[in-house]
């Protein structure tokens, strides 16, 4: 029996489409491309109407390939639409959200099929410790896809990340939908959960840990732990807008002198290092002047 998984949209997704993978191999199945397989999941994405698109295509084009192949779909498409995704000519099913053990537990283990070795293990991987967002940003639909915000008890993350270097990880990439909010639904928080890892982590083992993503106002979160030694010196912080009618209308948390202050502050504190950034443009309401003032803004940042 043969099972494919297929991903689009972010790091997320793809961790998640990682442990898909993994329980499809435990169950016995032969992993490898989807073309010709009994089993398919597409891990898809909904942030933008674009990638909803992509995703249908993709989709229907998965079913013409595997005609009779069991087709599911999961992801935040599969939480917001899963009426029309499993219309005919489309997915059998739409997996609701939760622990993929449990969005997997519609397939039986192969029986008389001895379970594959695993894959290779690469030198990168990516390690989910945060899902589901309790911001309100006027553009964003994983709210509403994915629920609150909720975390992967510190010592269970410890011990994935434990897990990852024991099968020779070199670099693990911190991933979650709002990472900045990594543990306040547990009383602690991301700085607390680096220095554990500092604390804890093989001693005399060489590794490097990369942070996703952190908003603007969270990114002294982890300015201690650049410290450390192990962190990469990369950081992404989402602009979206330098005009601070746009970022009010987006109900970002921040204005323009907010964002320029802190990521001043951040790399000011830490020295030459990768910085990164998201921007929408053409929101609803946008001026020429509110666009020039992003890219003015832009323009100064380091």
């Amino acid at each position: 029996m043969k099972a494919a998984g297929v991903t689009t949209g972010c790091k997320v997704n793809q961790a998640e489409s990682a442990e898909l993978t993994a329980k499809l191999i435990e169950l016995g199945y032969a992993v490898g491309e989807p073309r010709g397989c009994d089993v398919v999941v597409l891990n898809a994405c909904a942030v933008t109407a674009r990638a909803e698109s992509e995703a249908y295509r993709l989709l229907r084009r998965l079913r013409r390939d595997n005609p009779f192949a069991l087709l599911a779909i999961a992801g935040c498409l599969a939480q917001l639409s899963p009426a029309s995704l499993t219309a005919p000519g489309l997915a059998d099913l739409a997996l609701a959200a939760g622990p993929r053990d449990e969005a997997l537990s519609f397939l039986t283990p192969v029986k008389g099929c001895p379970v594959p070795p695993p894959p290779k293990a690469r030198t990168r991987a990516l390690l989910k410790v945060q899902d589901g967002c309790s911001g309100g940003c006027a553009y964003c639909v994983v709210p509403l896809a994915r629920g609150p915000s909720r975390s992967v008890p510190p010592q269970a993350a410890l011990a994935a990340f434990k897990a990852l270097l024991a099968q020779g990880v070199k670099e693990a990439v911190l991933t979650g939908v709002h990472l900045g909010h990594y543990g306040l639904d547990l009383g602690t928080d991301l700085r607390q959960f680096l220095a554990l890892i500092h604390r804890e982590a093989p001693k005399g083992l060489a590794f490097r840990l990369r942070l996703s993503s952190l908003e603007p106002m969270e990114l002294p979160l982890a300015r201690e732990a650049f410290g450390y030694g192990w962190l990469a010196p990369h950081a992404h912080a989402p602009l979206q807008s330098g005009s601070d009618a746009v970022l009010k209308r987006m109900g970002r948390p921040y204005g323009r002198d907010d964002y320029q202050r802190v990521v001043g502050q951040f790399v000011e504190s830490l020295g030459p290092m990768a910085l990164g950034t998201d921007v929408l443009v053409g929101f609803p309401g946008e001026s020429e002047a509110d666009f020039k003032k992003t890219y003015d803004l832009l323009e100064k940042l380091p």
